[in-house]
């Protein structure tokens, strides 16, 4: 795969925004202010400008286009499709809130304000978000095409995939042959046999990356902070950034878990009932 930056990135992002039907307004490295219909709005530049890094030079033309349409037609893109099309193309995106002030795609909060849970179509070259236009054209709500999203990302997960990290025997790292790692998130439940009874710590700096702790480790809380920092270099690096941060999932509830970083040293500030439990967990 290459590993310089395309030539003429600002040129071809252009042509490919403007063909779709965009109006650029502005641009510059790493931002691009573009009109669509009626709305206005900015699109960060450069997670798309680092995907195509990775990306053979004769297919980059088409995938830019598609990772466009992907990333910012998702509330206008046309139901082109019909629903048994592809009900078994439909997939759960594990990823960050959408900005306020725009028609957003459906979602389900799971942790509020740092994860949101959307629905998307998996084409071969990119994917595509499903709109509530979709789910009208439809006659179906979201919380149905989840159940069926869900199904789907079973059927192509295993407990057998996960991987012992090098740097640390106690993290965990799912190896899927796909870039729906992050999503796996959502069944963890059903990835861990036995579940740990005081559950799971987990990370998803990217999205292709899960990488997880038991909660029944000795010293969990230098697990944490190693896992803390492993996940913000995979952040860093990653052309497909999602969160820095970790979520602590005891089996029914969510919580982000409070991280400071400062230079080379990470603190832990857990909520009093993780911090009750890290406490019986050591001593015990």
């Amino acid at each position: 795969m290459p590993e310089s930056t395309p030539i003429g990135f600002g040129a071809a992002f252009r042509t490919a925004a403007e063909r779709i039907g965009f109006t650029i307004l502005a641009m510059d490295l790493d931002s691009a202010l573009v009109a669509h219909q009626d709305r206005t709005l900015t699109v960060d530049l450069r997670n798309i400008r680092d995907y195509l890094t990775r990306t053979d030079e004769s297919r980059q033309e088409k995938v830019l286009a598609r990772y466009i349409v992907a990333l910012l037609h998702t509330d206008t893109m046309p139901a082109s499709y019909s629903l048994q099309e592809v009900l078994d193309r439909l997939l759960p995106r594990v990823g960050s809130p959408f900005p306020a002030g725009r028609t957003n795609p459906p979602s389900r909060s799971l942790v509020p304000g740092s994860l949101e849970v959307f629905l998307v179509v998996d084409e071969s070259d990119t994917l595509w978000y499903v709109n509530q236009h979709d789910l009208d054209e439809w006659s179906t709500g979201f919380a149905v095409l989840l159940e069926t999203a869900l199904a789907n990302l079973r059927s192509r997960s295993s407990r057998r995939a996960w991987r012992v990290e090098a740097s640390d025997p106690n993290v965990l790292a799912y190896a899927g042959a796909d870039s729906y790692d992050s999503s796996r998130i959502l069944l963890l439940k059903e990835l861990f046999d036995p579940w740990p009874v005081s559950g799971i710590v987990a990370a998803v700096p990217a999205r292709d990356v899960l990488t997880c702790i038991k909660f029944d480790e000795t010293k969990i809380l230098d697990a944490v902070c190693h896992l803390s920092e492993l996940t913000y270099r995979t952040y860093r690096r990653s052309p497909c950034k999602l969160s820095d941060q970790l979520y602590w999932f005891d089996g029914e509830l969510w919580e982000q878990i409070g991280i400071h970083r400062s230079g080379n040293s990470t603190n832990v500030f857990p909520s009093t009932r993780l911090a009750n439990l890290i406490g019986h967990v050591s001593s015990s």
